[in-house]
C-alpha cells in the first residue's frame, strides 16, 4: 500500500520569523527610542534650567551616533539581505546567484564568504550530477561524476552515483537483453506454434498410415490363420491318400502272390489235361484192341474219373482265389474313389490356399505402399524438425552470448547442417525426382544467410543502439519467412512423391 508523504518544505506562515520584526527595523526602533530619549531629556534640561549648550551637543553627538551606527548597521543588513537572496534562489534551485562587496564587513563577510564556496561547491556537486544523468538519458554511461574535489557527504554521495549509474548501466544491458530477447522469444513463439502444428499434422497423416497398416496386419493374420487350417487340411488329406495308397500296394502284394497261385493252378490243370488225354489217347487204342473186352478201359476210365475229380479240386479251389481276388478288387476299387475324392478336396484345398495367398500378397504389396509413405512422411517429418532445432539454437545463441553450443551450431554452413545433410544425401536420393524439391535449396541458404548476419549484427553496440536491435529483429523475421517457404515446399514434396 503506497502512503502518502507530506512535503517537507515550510510554508511562509510555518516560519519561526512570521511574526517577529526584522532586524533592521528593531534597529530602526531602537535608534529612534535612543533619539527620543535624548530629545526628552533636553527639553527637560532646557525647561528645567535653561539652554545648556553642552546638552545640546551631547543630544546632536547622539543622534549622530544612532545615524552612523544605523547606516552601518544597514550596511551588514544589505549583506544579509544579498545572504538571504541568495538562499532563497538556492531555495528555488537556482545555483548561480553569489553575495559581493563585503569586503570590511569582518564576520558578516566571512560567512558571505562560507556561503559563496558552499554555493560553489553545491553547484559543482550538482553540475556533476546533471552532466553524468544527461549522459546517461542518452544511454550512454561513460561520464561519471568526479567525486575527488568534493568534501565530506557529497563527496560519498557521488561515489554512491557513479555506483548507481553502473547499476544503472548494468539495468540498460539487462533491459535491451530482455528487449531483443521478449522481441526474439516473440517471434519464436509465434512460428513454433505454426512449426508444431504443421508437425503435429504430419505425425496424424503418419498415424493414419500407421493404423492402415495395423488393418491390413490383421487381416494379413486372419488370412494366415485361414492359410494354416486349410494347410492342414491338405497335409491330413494327403496323409490319408498316402495311407490308402500303401494299403492298395498291400493289396497289389496279395493280388501278386494270389495270381502265383493261380498261375499254379492252371499248370496243374494244363498237366492233369495233358494226362487226361493220354489217357483217353491209351483208351481209345486199348478199346480198339480189346473190342468188346475192354478191361483196360475201365482201368483207363477210372483213372479219368480221378482225373476229373482232381480236376473238379482244382476249379474249387480256383473259384475261392478268384472270389478273393474279386473282394480285393472291390476294395481297391473303394479305395480308389476315396482317393478321388480326397484328391478332390485336396484341389479345393489348394484352390482356397491359392485365394488366400493371392489376398496375403494383394495386402502385402499394400502395405509395402502404406510402408513407403510413411517413410517418406517420416522423412518430411524428420527434416522439419532439423530445421526447428536450427531455429532454436539460433534464438538461443542470440538470446544468450554463453550459449556457446548453440552458436556454433548456428553459424554453420548450410551443406554442413543436418538438414543440408539430409537434403544433399538421403533426401536427393528420394526426391530429387520432384519439382519441389529444387525449390528448396535457395530458401535454405536465405535462412542461413539471416542467421549468421544476425549473429554478426549482435557484435555491434546493440544495447545502446535500438537501430542494431531492430535490424536484428529484421534478419530474424526474414528467417521466418525463409523457414515458412521451407516447410510448404518440403509439404508439396511429400505429396509429389505419393
Amino acid at each position: 500500500m503506497v502512503t502518502k508523504r507530506k512535503s517537507s518544505r515550510i510554508s511562509k506562515k510555518q516560519k519561526s520569523y512570521t511574526n517577529i520584526p526584522l532586524l533592521r527595523t528593531q534597529v530602526a526602533w531602537a535608534m529612534g527610542l535612543i533619539s527620543t530619549i535624548g530629545g526628552a531629556m533636553f527639553a527637560y534640561t532646557w525647561l528645567s534650567t535653561g539652554f545648556n549648550l553642552l546638552v545640546c551637543l551631547g543630544l546632536m553627538i547622539l543622534i549622530a551616533l544612532c545615524l552612523l551606527t544605523y547606516q552601518r548597521f544597514n550596511t551588514y543588513l544589505m549583506t544579509l539581505d544579498l545572504v538571504n537572496g541568495v538562499l532563497i534562489k538556492a531555495n528555488q534551485g537556482q545555483l548561480g546567484s553569489r553575495v559581493t562587496g563585503t569586503k570590511g564587513l569582518g564576520e558578516v563577510g566571512k560567512i558571505a564568504w562560507e556561503l559563496n564556496e558552499f554555493m560553489d561547491i553545491l553547484e559543482n556537486y550538482f553540475n556533476e550530477v546533471n552532466t553524468c544523468f544527461e549522459y546517461a538519458a542518452r544511454n550512454d554511461f561513460s561520464r561519471p561524476t568526479f567525486p575527488t574535489a568534493l568534501p565530506g557527504l557529497l563527496k560519498s554521495s557521488l561515489e554512491h552515483i557513479n555506483r548507481s549509474l553502473d547499476a544503472m548501466h548494468d539495468n540498460v544491458q539487462f533491459i535491451s537483453r530482455n528487449e531483443l530477447t521478449s522481441k526474439l522469444y516473440l517471434h519464436n513463439t509465434e512460428h513454433l506454434i505454426k512449426d508444431l502444428q504443421g508437425s503435429q499434422m504430419d505425425l496424424n497423416r503418419v498415424n493414419e498410415q500407421i493404423n492402415q497398416v495395423g488393418l491390413l496386419a490383421v487381416e494379413n493374420n486372419s488370412s494366415a490363420k485361414n492359410t494354416k487350417i486349410a494347410v492342414d487340411n491338405i497335409s491330413y488329406s494327403l496323409s490319408t491318400i498316402t495311407d490308402n495308397v500303401t494299403e492298395a500296394s498291400e493289396v497289389v502284394s496279395v493280388l501278386n502272390q494270389d495270381s502265383s497261385a493261380i498261375s499254379k493252378a492252371l499248370s496243374t490243370i494244363t498237366s492233369i489235361a495233358d494226362q487226361t488225354n493220354l489217357l483217353a489217347l491209351n483208351a481209345s487204342i486199348e478199346a480198339a484192341r480189346a473190342g468188346v473186352h475192354g478191361r483196360g478201359f475201365a482201368v483207363v476210365a477210372d483213372e479219368v474219373k480221378a482225373l476229373a475229380l482232381r480236376t473238379k479240386e482244382t476249379a474249387d479251389e480256383i473259384a475261392l482265389i478268384i472270389g478273393s481276388f474279386s473282394e480285393r478288387v472291390n476294395t481297391i476299387t473303394a479305395q480308389a474313389e476315396q482317393s478321388i475324392e480326397l484328391t478332390s478336396k485336396a484341389n479345393g484345398l489348394i484352390d482356397d490356399m491359392q485365394t488366400s495367398i493371392s489376398t496375403l500378397l494383394h495386402t502385402a504389396e499394400q502395405t509395402t505402399g502404406f510402408a513407403a509413405a510413411a517413410k517418406r512422411q517420416t522423412a518430411g517429418s524428420l527434416s522439419k524438425v532439423d530445421l526447428i532445432v536450427y531455429k532454436q539454437n539460433a534464438y538461443r545463441g542470440l538470446s544468450n552470448s554463453e550459449e556457446q553450443g548453440s552458436i556454433d551450431l548456428s553459424l554453420i554452413d548450410h551443406r554442413d547442417s543436418l538438414f543440408g545433410q539430409w537434403y544433399y544425401g538421403e533426401g536427393s536420393d528420394t526426391f530429387s525426382e520432384t519439382q519441389a524439391f529444387a525449390q528448396i535449396e535457395q530458401p535454405h541458404i536465405n535462412l542461413h544467410q539471416t542467421v549468421h548476419q544476425a549473429f554478426a549484427m549482435l557484435q555491434q553496440d546493440w544495447q545502446q543502439d535500438k537501430s542494431v536491435r531492430n535490424a536484428i529483429i529484421d534478419e530474424i523475421a526474414q528467417m521466418e519467412q525463409s523457414s515458412d517457404t521451407l516447410l510448404q515446399a518440403i509439404d508439396e514434396m511429400v505429396l509429389e512423391q505419393a
